[in-house]
């Protein structure tokens, strides 16, 4: 939990933070504070050591997530950006379904520590192979926005937190999510009043764009509510660890062999098409749900 916290609360900071340095040398960064942290959390004395790693792993995973698709606009040329895209979302498609087989394969072997001493030479590998191969272009070297920074984290960082303890402690819970929400208030105004956004709310205004981050949200919480519900309810039913690995496995193993196909599509035809679950005929003609006009502007 802390390292999913700290994702979210530090994926926007770190992709400006990027912007302004440039892509490679925060996310070589991030790879190895993720190795790092990986180290100290398989050699954590106690529960206190153990959280601070787990916090600067969710800080190096946040800084790799957030300049992954920047990195791939500046190695695939435009026309193939549906095929790079399909190409990433195999590659951790097959991360996610090799993930809870190899999880549990090691649970039989080794103790818990083992899970986090299995990213150290994974990351070593990741950052010689980066290091290599990813293009360095620079930064814009404009000024990184602190203020905006600090009440992003607080937004994202006392509302979820508030959710995550609405049924443990009703009171305290509602005023996390209250100041969350203030925070979050505070961010969009200072974001009104300025040229270099860290939030971008500008491109919320382009109908295609907002549809499509209302949809992205609404899948994403789908799988991710269903995924890490999923371990707990299979274990409770009597499953062991390493049948609940493979029960879990055929999910993300059709995503990634879904993706690249998809990727590869996407780069021919409208991505409305693809990505549509049904259509509706309205009153001024044909459009696809929930909106976009594809044969009219051809999104």
């Amino acid at each position: 939990m802390p390292t999913s916290f700290t994702v979210v609360t530090t994926l926007l900071p770190l992709a400006s933070l990027g912007e302004k340095l440039g892509f490679r040398p925060v996310f070589l960064g991030g790879f190895a504070l993720f190795g790092l942290a990986s180290l100290g959390s398989a050699m954590a004395p106690g529960f206190e050591a153990l959280l601070v790693c787990r916090i600067l792993q969710g800080l190096g995973s946040a800084a790799v997530m957030s300049l992954t698709a920047g990195m791939i606009r500046h190695i695939y040329p435009l026309k193939q950006l549906g095929r790079a895209i399909g190409i990433n979302s195999m590659v951790v498609a097959t991360a996610g379904a090799s993930a809870p087989s190899l999880a549990a394969a090691i649970l039989t072997v080794a103790p818990w520590q083992g899970l986090f001493a299995v990213h150290v030479p994974v990351s070593i590998l990741g950052i010689v192979i980066g290091w290599r191969s990813l293009p360095d272009h620079p930064g814009t070297g404009r000024r990184f926005d602190w203020a905006s920074a600090a009440l992003n984290i607080a937004s994202f960082g006392l509302f979820f937190l508030g959710v995550d303890l609405v049924l443990h402690a009703t009171i305290p819970a509602l005023l996390l999510i209250a100041g969350g929400v203030g925070a979050g208030v505070l961010l969009v105004q200072r974001q009104l009043s300025q040229t270099a956004l860290l939030l971008p709310l500008d491109l919320l205004r382009i109908r295609v764009i907002a549809f499509s981050v209302a949809a992205s949200i609404c899948a994403f919480s789908a799988w991710y509510s269903s995924y890490v519900s999923l371990p707990f309810l299979l274990q409770e039913a009597g499953i062991s660890q390493g049948g609940t690995g493979l029960i879990m496995t055929p999910w993300p193993l059709g995503m990634a062999f879904g993706a690249p196909v998809a990727g590869r599509l996407a780069d021919r035809i409208p991505t409305a098409w693809l990505c549509a679950a049904g259509w509706r005929r309205w009153p001024r003609g044909w459009r696809w749900w929930p909106g976009c006009r594809c044969w009219a502007t051809g999104c």
